[in-house]
């Protein structure tokens, strides 16, 4: 099967910044009503008004966080693999186990994302240098077996580009 990686890292960065038009909305809403009158404390127990500043706060640097992943992974250059090449930064990998195989690409952020690919079946997750599926993989050749977690059974590589 073949991939287009730059394909998936569009799609990635697609999903993401319709997650930052959903933060900017929600972002607006939450000062909004830190703003609104209907949450000025009433007595020194009440703490409305914190609350939504707090919630408001946390929308905003997740926008600017989203912001920054977007602007990174625009700008990321995609390396190219061949067969021979070991499992680094920048690889698209399928991990094979018994006839199913799990597609990963391999990018700085965005860790967890999953996007399906035009033929609709296919799914690719993106997986971030920190995690510890990535430090299993890292030095790996096609063909290479590892175990994923606890699992009993051990996984192949049957792709990398």
């Amino acid at each position: 099967m073949t991939i287009d990686k730059p394909e998936v890292l569009k799609a990635v960065i697609a999903k993401l910044k319709t997650a930052l038009e959903t933060h900017a909305r929600a972002a607006g809403d939450a000062r909004d009503g830190a703003t609104d009158s209907e949450v000025k404390a009433e007595n020194k127990y009440d703490t409305r008004s914190t609350e939504s500043s707090y919630l408001a706060r946390g929308h905003a640097m997740h926008f600017e966080n989203l912001l920054s992943d977007i602007a990174e992974l625009e700008a990321y250059p995609l390396p190219a693999f061949t067969e021979k090449d070991t499992v680094q930064k920048g690889a698209l990998v399928g991990l094979s186990l018994r006839g199913y195989t799990d597609y990963y690409i391999i990018l700085p952020k965005g860790g967890g994302e999953e996007v399906i690919l035009e033929d609709g079946k296919t799914e690719v997750c993106v997986m971030t240098p920190s995690a510890p599926l990535f430090e299993n993989l890292k030095g790996k050749k096609l063909k290479s077996k590892i175990r994923v977690g606890d699992a009993k059974f051990q996984s192949t590589i049957t792709h990398l580009c």
